[in-house]
């Protein structure tokens, strides 16, 4: 089988894009309408359920039984449970996560008319004042306040500016990419994993690659709330693959290095076939990875099995330091092959780049070749900037102003540009043609409703014909390579891959 190419100037870009446009779950609008402004630039056809959550196709010779690939592109965040007589908002968390990290954090409220900035405080936050009460008074989502970055002072002024109970309020990601292949950010989960999987999906088009049955993307608006992808599965789903992350912490065997193969979380164990057919590909492809089960952990496959969904489930994810919380992973954990290990002086890295998106959403780039120009580029580890005010576009992009940010990431000299490991293992499920079931009738179609969504109409066409000249060369090499036919896997579920 022979792996496909992954943009991997793409897939950064995108996972800044989506980290800087807010997705709380329950206000998801925006990463909506930006995935989707994706898959149209791809020609990939897609639906919307009702809710909003994102069904795409990836075309097969055969329509069914499919498999479907999820990730989430809803994040953490807050609402609005109170106005305070001092002009602050008392708060309560959108998804579970410790108030103890929403401490110091910006972020933006969105009213009716409007949006403003603003920080989350303890409620005694001046050292200058309280003095030593600031280390001994209690913690949790009743003693932090939302402080509005306006001229208010009391209940009245909060109501001149339209902040209502139940008002969102998004998180700052602050994303930051290190000269040492670190990324820190907050929403890593899932926003990386979905990135990893538009960055697949592109390859998979970009390749012509002909699927052997549909693959159904999926994008779930809910997954931090617990409903997830419970009701997103066409119903001739046999196999689902999520993606999403991995915790790296004493007691787990989970690594920010490589790809980790989750074994069981708090609502059970995984397929045993689906799951061991993973591992078997990350060894053949010779893919690092690791096992892992989470005890306090669930996902899209539990959501989907609780929903009484007849489906095999498997749980692949990246490693993050801190979950739920500033957040962090390493670029290793998107490679595709395991780094050799190198003195120093042999690494190669590429230039310092600078990433600014101006006001009209447009992104320039510039970069300073090597060493003798780091004047552009005064510091290899930049903090992005902060969003601006959104204006509402139909694009739904949140804007940025002055974001830049310096990621100088190991990548070899006049070589083809690393294949990342999740985008990797994500391609070989999609293009793989062993194990396969196969239906009677080739010819069966699905009508893929158009839905219109409350915040606007978001097409659900078909792409484009594929160019058949390159699926009949894929198809030589492939047949020239002693392709023989799949074997189902209900009749290989007891015998060993290959």
């Amino acid at each position: 089988m022979k792996l496909l190419d992954i943009d991997t100037d793409y897939l950064i870009d995108l996972l800044l894009k989506l980290l800087f446009t807010p997705s709380p779950s329950g206000y998801t609008d925006r990463v909506v309408h930006l995935v989707c402004e994706e898959l149209e630039r791809m020609e990939v056809p897609f639906e919307l359920t009702r809710r909003g959550a994102i069904r795409a196709t990836l075309a097969g010779q055969v329509s069914q039984p499919d498999r479907a690939v999820v990730a989430h592109i809803d994040t953490l965040g807050a609402m609005v449970k109170a106005l305070k007589d001092n002009g602050r908002l008392e708060l309560v968390p959108v998804g579970h996560w410790s108030a103890r990290f929403a401490e110091g954090a910006r972020g933006t409220l969105f009213t009716d008319i409007g949006q403003h900035r603003g920080t989350v405080l303890p409620l005694k936050a001046s050292g200058h004042t309280f003095g030593p009460e600031i280390d001994n008074q209690p913690g949790g989502w009743p003693h932090v306040e939302f402080r509005i970055d306006e001229l208010v002072d009391d209940l009245r002024d909060l109501l001149k500016l339209r902040v209502h109970v139940g008002d969102y309020i998004a998180i700052d990601p602050n994303p930051e990419i290190t000269a040492t292949g670190f990324i820190n950010s907050r929403h890593l989960d899932d926003k990386a994993g979905a990135a990893v999987l538009i960055a697949a999906m592109a390859a998979v088009v970009r390749s012509g690659v002909e699927l052997p049955v549909d693959c159904h993307p999926l994008f779930t608006i809910s997954e931090e709330v617990g409903s997830g992808a419970s009701a997103a599965l066409h119903q001739d789903v046999a196999e689902m693959l999520t993606i999403d992350n991995g915790t790296t912490a004493p007691g787990q065997n989970s690594s920010e290095l490589g790809v980790t193969v989750a074994m069981a979380d708090q609502s059970g164990p995984f397929d045993y076939h689906l799951t061991h057919r993973l591992i078997h590909l990350c060894k053949e492809f010779e893919i690092r990875h690791q096992r892992d089960v989470f005890r306090y952990y669930r996902s899209d496959s539990a959501a989907a099995l609780e929903a009484g969904n007849d489906v095999r489930t498997a749980l692949v994810t990246f490693g993050v330091d801190a979950s739920h919380g500033y957040e962090r992973i390493h670029l290793d954990a998107l490679e595709s092959r395991e780094r050799s290990r190198r003195s120093g002086a042999d690494r190669h890295w590429s230039p310092y780049r600078c990433l600014r998106r101006c006001s009209a959403g447009s992104t320039a780039r510039h970069a300073a070749v090597g060493p003798a120009r780091a004047d552009r580029c005064p510091s290899s580890s930049w903090p992005l900037g902060i969003p601006e005010s959104h204006t509402g576009s139909k694009s739904g992009r949140h804007r940025v102003a002055h974001a830049r940010i310096g990621f100088p990431f190991r990548l070899r000299q006049r070589q083809r540009q690393r294949l990342y490991s999740l985008c990797n293992l994500l391609l070989i499920r999609y293009v793989e043609l062993q194990h396969r079931p196969r239906v009677a009738d080739a010819t069966h179609a699905r009508s893929i409703e158009q839905n219109r969504y409350q915040c606007g109409r978001l097409p659900g066409r078909r792409g484009s014909r594929r160019d058949t000249a390159r699926v009949r060369q894929w198809r030589s090499l492939r047949d020239g390579r002693g392709h023989q036919d799949p074997q189902p896997i209900d009749q290989a579920a007891g015998a060993p891959d290959r």
